[in-house]
């Protein structure tokens, strides 16, 4: 094969290998994916590379190498089906062999993604709108307008009212943590307390990009502790108390909790 041709045929074989791995990552794309991208023979790719690995370690797309997209979905789906059992059987209620059961797959294989029901639990405690809002809140590279983060902070939790498996999870907290107190320290050590260390990661991070000291992390995260649990308290009047009308809009709520959160912010001097 002429030189050319065999340079050509290598720079294809990179580039459709780069869109697999990118695509469904290094664990999920095999050869095969590849081949079939760039219309050779399998073989045909190991006479520029040894194998998978070297193919892949020569693209240096590394953030590839986590990616999961197939067993990331299935958990997906693993999650939202014990969300269900939880919040419609209560914790007491769900086993892993009815979970196992309603997905139509062994015990063993949900055992792939969870080690147990408390630890299946504790992930959908993690997966909430919320928690996921306030992880990537300290990624940001630039605070265009705290104000309007601090009010986006507190949508993502009251939109936990308009989900009803997750409004039935929370009631499943309320009425079994007092036989299982293992679950009011889950909602706490898995859900809260990390969105609120979170939360306070973000005004730290602001803090530092504004060249203002930040000071009393501890006061700072009771008033943060004390913000989470006004809004938990509308999603309980509004989403699973029944026959409460508080005459006050989502709207307004925000607003008044968000003009909280900031003068507490300028007083102290975070901002």
């Amino acid at each position: 094969m002429p030189r050319k041709r065999q340079k050509d045929l290598r720079n294809t074989i990179l580039s459709c290998a780069e869109k697999c791995f990118r695509e469904k990552g290094y664990a999920e794309t095999t050869m095969r994916d590849i081949s079939n991208a760039a219309g050779i023979s399998p073989g045909a790719i190991y006479n520029y590379f040894r194998g998978k690995k070297d193919l892949f370690e020569t693209l240096d797309i590394p953030e590839a190498e986590s990616l999961h997209p197939q067993f990331d979905s299935k958990k997906n789906r693993v999650l939202q089906t014990a969300l269900f059992l939880f919040g419609e059987k209560g914790y007491n209620g769900v086993t892993m062999d009815s979970i196992a059961s309603t997905l139509n797959i062994s015990k063993s294989s949900l055992y792939q993604y969870c080690s147990s029901k408390e630890d299946l639990f504790s992930q959908i405690l993690q997966s909430s709108s919320f928690n996921l809002y306030t992880q990537n809140l300290s990624s940001n590279g630039h605070d265009i307008d705290i104000r309007e983060t601090i009010k986006s902070i507190g949508k993502s939790y009251i939109q936990i009212g308009d989900n009803p498996q997750r409004s039935s999870l929370l009631k499943t907290v309320i009425k079994d943590s007092a036989q299982f107190p293992e679950l009011g320290k889950l909602y706490y050590s898995q859900g809260i307390k990390p969105a609120c260390t979170n939360i306070m990661n973000y005004i730290k991070h602001h803090c530092r990009q504004q060249g203002i000291p930040f000071r009393n992390p501890s006061k700072l995260f009771a008033f943060i502790l004390t913000y989470v649990g006004s809004l938990q308290s509308y999603i309980l009047m509004n989403s699973i108390i029944s026959g409460i009308d508080t005459g006050v809009d989502r709207d307004t709520y925000l607003e008044s909790t968000t003009d909280i959160f900031i003068n507490y912010l300028k007083t102290n001097h975070y901002i």
